[in-house]
């Protein structure tokens, strides 16, 4: 609101969740719920078949940098998203067919899900922090689809499937 206020030009770029936040996460591995799911076969969640437009953050800096040098858009908000809205159950499906794992997909409540997560060694306060953001995208907080990306840089974002396929021997690493 201050930069609103301050009569100077603004752009604001709100990026969607990153693609790499479902396997890159350094609190536990439950947190991390590709790590997680290929080790197990089971993927926990709260989001109960709320969608997350998952963008991998390349493209983000991409077209932050496309912004910046073509003077942005004065007064404005840039949505940055991947390419569809997909739900765990979605992501799950790509990351057995990417890594040839069989993947069961867990749907709990918030509660259970973050005593899920305390009972495993989690942070009580990490915990709350993980469990709130399955309730976002349980609550459709989180499944704006735009074609900023593409407007930005000229090519459209590249899709969460593409992520996993682009850094399989990374994740498949860890």
């Amino acid at each position: 609101q201050a930069i609103m206020a301050s009569g100077l030009g603004w752009s604001l770029m709100r990026n969607c969740w990153y693609a790499d936040c479902i396997d890159v996460h350094p609190v536990h591995e439950l947190t991390v719920p590709i790590r997680h799911a290929l080790r197990t076969g089971e993927w926990l969640t709260a989001a109960n078949g709320g969608q997350t437009g998952y963008v991998v953050r390349e493209d983000s800096m991409r077209a932050a940098a496309a912004a910046l040098l073509s003077g942005g858009r004065p007064f404005g908000a840039y949505e940055i998203t991947g390419p569809q809205a997909l739900s765990v159950v979605d992501v799950a499906r790509d990351v057995e067919d990417v890594f040839g794992r069989t993947i069961n997909v867990i749907l709990l409540d918030r509660e259970d899900f973050m005593r899920r997560l305390i009972a495993d060694g989690v942070d009580p306060f990490i915990a709350t922090m993980v469990a709130d953001n399955e309730l976002t995208a349980r609550q459709g907080r989180v499944d704006l689809i735009t074609d900023d990306v593409e407007r930005l840089t000229g090519t459209k974002p590249r899709s969460l499937r593409q992520y996993l396929i682009d850094n399989k021997s990374k994740i498949s690493a860890t």
